[in-house]
């Protein structure tokens, strides 16, 4: 009938077993400032009332969302970055599951939009397209007040 208020381990937790895929010695809740950068080009600055990326790290694993609102632009071009809170894991085929909804493109621009997470990378890349014709003009295609509804998991080492 005892129960712990609080526990605090300073190693880790064993979960299902005493291996070391077992463990679980991280986990963290955090905020993280994005930043949107145009790759050719240009600047993209947010507004800082809607700037904010909400995180939870769990071992391994990142789940990010957020939602962000564009206040200016100036002349952006190529591929749009969103910042992220931690790097990619550093191996090629790191799955990323990314999701972006934008809305209140330049000049009605509409098109499918993918998000790629690349490994070591610390943004979210979007490019116009699909798998087999993509296009590296999405940032050209912000403007001021363009939002975004962001989500993604992913992998880190």
């Amino acid at each position: 009938s005892a129960r712990f208020q609080d526990l605090f381990l300073s190693g880790g937790v064993y979960l299902g077993g005493t291996g070391s895929d077992n463990q679980l010695d991280d986990y963290e809740e955090g905020v993280h400032t994005a930043t949107l950068t145009a790759h050719s080009g240009g600047t993209i600055t947010l507004n800082s009332g809607y700037n904010k990326l909400y995180y939870t790290k769990v071992g391994r694993v990142v789940h990010v969302n957020g939602y962000l609102i564009v206040s200016s632009v100036n002349s952006p071009s190529g591929v749009l970055k969103i910042s992220l809170p931690f790097a990619g894991k550093a191996v090629a085929n790191n799955a990323a599951s990314v999701f972006a909804f934008f809305n209140g493109l330049s000049s009605g621009a509409i098109g499918e939009i993918m998000g790629i997470i690349d490994q070591n990378s610390t943004t979210a890349n979007f490019y116009f397209g699909s798998g087999s014709s993509v296009s590296a003009t999405v940032a050209q295609a912000m403007a001021a007040s363009s939002d975004i509804r962001f989500t993604a998991t992913y992998t880190v080492d």
